[in-house]
This record gives C-alpha cells, structure tokens and sequence, in this order.
C-alpha cells in the first residue's frame, strides 16, 4: 500500500463527486470527509475507511450518497472496493482540498497584530470561533452549514438564516464564520451587527438624508452578519 498516496487518491474522488452535485450538498457533506484508510482484502478488491467530521456527517453520506462515493472511488482507483464510514477528524493542517478547484480564499496565517484589528473592525468576539464550538446533535446541521459558508462564500446557503432557542450557540456561529473568512483572506470587508444595529442606521440615514452613506457602507462588504435579524420584521 505504500506505493499509494491516499490524500492524492480522494482528491480525484472529490473532484469527481464535486461536478456531480451541487454545491451546497459537496461542501456540507462530501467536502467533510477523507480517506482515513485504504486496505487491501486480496489481490482483486480493496477496503476503504472514509473518515467524516461529526456523525451527523457520517449518517447523512451513508444514507443518500454511499454508492455516489463508492462508484467514484471505484473509478479513481480502478479496483472493486468495498466502504466503511467512521467519525474521525483530520487535523487542518493537512485537510484535503480538491486539485481540480481553486479556492476563492488561500489560507494563510494572517499577520497577528494585523488580524485583531481586522477581527475588531468587523465587530466580532475574540472567542467565537469554530475551534472551540462545541457540537452537538443538535446543531451539527447549523455548524456543516456555517462551516460550508466559510468555505465558500457568496455561493453555499447565501443566505443562510439560522434559527434556535437561547443560549443554542447561533452567535457564536455567526461569528466563527467572520472569523474563518478573514483568516483566509485578511482584506476581506466582514461586519458582525445586530439587527437593532442595521436599523437605526437606516432610520439614521433617512432622518440625515445620507442614505448614500448607508448603501456605500453595506454594499461594499463582502460578508454581512446580522444577529437577532427578526428584529427588522415589520420595521
């Protein structure tokens, strides 16, 4: 098995699955995943262990997209190969990204003193992060598609509306994406406001006649998080 690179093996299996769906369903589900392991049973078949992020992933690719991977490693690797889906991470460091697509955003290490002022300027809290989200059954559905927002804006769930009890982890949610996208691209135009917030700058503008000042503060932005955002309902 050593003559067999697994990363570069479902890295065509990704680019492969990837044309074949949309791209909410690729970045939410198939995009989590990697290939954990790759042994062989005899001389003709072959058995792989696909690694998902959360069991919610895990679940969901087992049930509507086991023989889509299956077919594709199939064809990737030419071999008869059976599957078996677990929940392990891979660490970030040397997370998969397909060949065939170039990232909207490289990830690099942003500059620390640099990345703080950007992080205070888009208005977010320190803390949030997807890092230290604690996941759960449920909100695993909220984070795969926060996560597919980070990954991918302006293209996965735009807009994605997030709804939940209190104290549920929808603002940390929220915020973590701010964060993951201006970790992956430093200039990138992020504010975080409530909806309270979004408001009174559109009273403000009408009541000053600087609507122009409004728009040009809005529309210049690349990522827009609004919390409490029923609070505009009806304004």
């Amino acid at each position: 098995m050593a003559n067999i690179d697994k990363d570069k093996v479902w890295a065509e299996v990704l680019s492969s699955l990837k044309v074949q769906v949309s791209s909410a369903i690729y970045t939410t589900w198939l995009a989590q995943t990697h290939l954990s392991s790759l042994k062989k049973l005899d001389k003709n078949r072959y058995l792989a262990e696909i690694g998902c992020n959360s069991p919610y992933v895990k679940t969901t690719i087992e049930a509507r997209y086991f023989g889509l991977v299956q077919d594709a490693l199939i064809k990737t690797i030419n071999t008869p190969t059976d599957l078996t889906f677990t929940v392990r991470q891979k660490t970030r460091a040397t997370q998969f990204k397909p060949t065939a697509q170039t990232p909207l955003f490289e990830d690099k290490e942003p500059n620390g003193d640099m990345f703080y002022q950007r992080i205070a300027r888009a208005n977010l809290r320190i803390g949030f992060t997807f890092d230290n989200f604690a996941v759960s059954s449920s909100n695993q559905m909220a984070y795969a598609a926060s996560e597919a927002v980070a990954e991918n804006p302006a293209n996965a769930y735009n807009p994605l509306f997030i709804w939940g009890g209190v104290g549920v982890g929808k603002t940390h949610l929220m915020h973590s994406v701010g964060h993951k996208m201006i970790h992956r691209n430093i200039e990138a135009s992020v504010l975080a406001c409530t909806g309270e917030d979004f408001t009174n700058d559109i009273v403000e503008g009408i009541r000053n006649k600087t609507t122009q000042k409004f728009r040009d503060k809005y529309r210049k932005l690349a990522l827009l998080l609004v919390d409490d955002v029923q609070f505009i309902a009806g304004k």
